[in-house]
């Protein structure tokens, strides 16, 4: 028939008349897929979202870079187990990765937000920012050194990145009943140093737990804050390491804001 689309065998594929393979692909999956191989790993992931999620994606598969017209890409990175969480992360949750092994928690936090630091996947960062602050409503199931890791992480983020986040560290200290134990730390006064607005939010919590008529305690062992109420009543010791001789009700000096007063 006249109107019927003429084909003829190229190389051994059939290309139709008019149609190029580009047009013939544009409303198939083959389209919107991307194959990235790093080392011996290999991921297929969708090509729109990468580029929704990440502005290293977006300038790669989306500008002028000769990746935009390629189905497949190469990455070179130091650590392919946090880049295929990282790209996994575009398809699922990962933080239930996180949390299987909570001695290692902190590291694969600290590991797999480098990695989307670098990839500026911002979605993922900001997950990883929530999901440490909301761990620490459930400080009774971290140790005082999972605890510092955490903070120190926190620390190391840049002001423009946290500061969104400042009341609700604060706040979910409170709820955790953790909040005494962290700012009567070195590493706490630290991290006012490098955040120092988040000293208002603080002082607020400070002086609305003094409104309680509770007592605060501080070990000058181990470096714990807390109340008389969570002292133990049958040996006076602290909570954390058991120390008795050297528990006093703290200065200002032991949060790091004597500046301030």
């Amino acid at each position: 028939m006249a109107d019927q689309a003429e084909s003829r065998s190229t190389s051994g594929s059939s290309v139709t008349v008019g149609t190029s393979p580009r047009d013939s692909c544009s409303d198939s999956p083959c389209n919107h897929t991307v194959t990235i191989r790093f080392g011996d790993n290999t991921f297929i992931g969708n090509r729109d979202r990468l580029i929704k999620l990440s502005d290293y994606f977006k300038a790669m598969l989306g500008g002028n870079f000769a990746e935009a017209q390629t189905k497949e890409i190469q990455l070179h990175d130091d650590d392919p187990k946090y880049l295929r969480r990282m790209l996994q992360s575009s398809e699922r949750d990962v933080t239930f990765w996180i949390k299987m092994d909570d001695a290692k928690q902190m590291t694969r936090t600290h590991e797999l937000y480098k990695v989307a630091d670098k990839y500026q996947f911002t979605d993922l960062q900001q997950q990883l920012i929530r999901t440490t602050i909301s761990r620490f409503g459930h400080g009774e199931e971290w140790n005082h050194d999972q605890i510092k890791d955490a903070v120190m992480f926190l620390r190391k983020l840049p002001i423009r990145v946290l500061e969104p986040h400042y009341h609700r560290f604060i706040t979910t200290l409170e709820a955790g009943r953790f909040l005494l134990s962290v700012v009567y730390t070195d590493f706490f006064e630290r991290f006012l140093e490098d955040h120092p607005k988040i000293t208002v939010h603080l002082l607020r919590n400070m002086l609305w737990r003094e409104s309680l008529d509770s007592e605060h305690l501080i070990c000058n062992n181990c470096g714990f804050g807390f109340t008389s109420e969570e002292l133990d009543d049958a040996w006076e010791r602290c909570p954390q390491c058991g120390e008795s001789d050297d528990i006093n009700s703290p200065s200002t000096g032991d949060f790091g804001l004597e500046i301030f007063f």
